[in-house]
């Protein structure tokens, strides 16, 4: 009984681990499309012929790590409290002044948001600001929810630091949207691959995974190009310049005396 107790455990536990996996690269892979579509790349095909941990590591970029560290931070306010976090008694109305704590911190994060996807060139409008509103208050309400389920059932067995946990788990999704919207509307960094022979490429870097680098082409028909990372990538402002290659500088240098 022991061992098929443990077994059941391990079983839960893995499928709970893929389970996580599945949703960061779901996350990942929708930001991924709708940075392509912004560049006018192809998505669906694309998607479907990227490597696994490209995908994952988008949805740990602008998923895991903003909820990472939004329930470090509540953590680490509880845990400057003397009290923990308590769920409150289901018959109980939320009170005005919760209602506007709600509303304040929703606010505060589009804003937030808005102002980052300014600074990124990101066009966010009005409808944009929106429903990113929509979906935090509904993602708040829906931690909420699962917080006084959770709470109310295991209060008795919970110490502290494990309602402190749990808590900040669930308040930390609340800023994944957000940084979704972001890293979607993210403008793709200007890049090139100096290669021998001269024959180098340019574009927008998609990313890159193991050996070999993703590029999309800047000018039509708008491909991926998949190739191996043997030479230099140059990624950022000025990346496409001519003659930034170092083969390139040198020749350039020739030519000059």
């Amino acid at each position: 009984m022991h061992d098929g107790h443990v077994v059941k455990q391990i079983s839960e536990a893995l499928g709970l681990l893929a389970g996580a996996v599945g949703a960061v690269y779901l996350l990942g892979a929708i930001v991924l499309a709708l940075r392509l579509q912004t560049h006018d790349l192809p998505t669906l095909a694309v998607l479907s012929n990227l490597p696994r941990e490209l995908v994952i590591s988008v949805g740990l970029t602008y998923a895991v790590v903003p909820w990472l560290l939004t329930a470090a931070a509540v953590a680490v306010f509880w845990f400057l409290r003397e009290e923990a976090p308590r769920a409150r008694g289901s018959a109980r109305p939320v009170s005005v002044s919760e209602a506007a704590r709600a509303l304040i911190l929703t606010a505060v994060a589009v804003t937030v948001a808005w102002l980052a996807l300014h600074q990124l060139d990101g066009s966010f409008g009005v409808w944009d600001a929106v429903a990113l509103s929509l979906t935090l208050l509904l993602l708040t309400l829906l931690a909420n929810a699962v917080w006084r389920v959770l709470a109310t059932r295991y209060a008795d067995k919970w110490t502290r630091p494990v309602a402190i946990g749990v808590a900040a788990a669930l308040t930390g999704l609340v800023a994944v949207p957000a940084f979704v919207e972001i890293g979607a509307r993210a403008p793709l960094a200007d890049a090139q691959l100096c290669v021998d022979g001269g024959v180098h490429l340019k574009g927008w870097l998609v990313g890159e995974a193991g050996d070999r680098v993703y590029l999309g082409e800047n000018v039509d028909p708008h491909r991926i190009v998949s190739a191996p990372l043997s030479g230099e990538l140059y990624v950022g402002p000025d990346a496409t310049e001519a003659d930034i290659c170092r083969a390139d500088r040198v020749t350039s240098a020739t030519d000059r005396r």
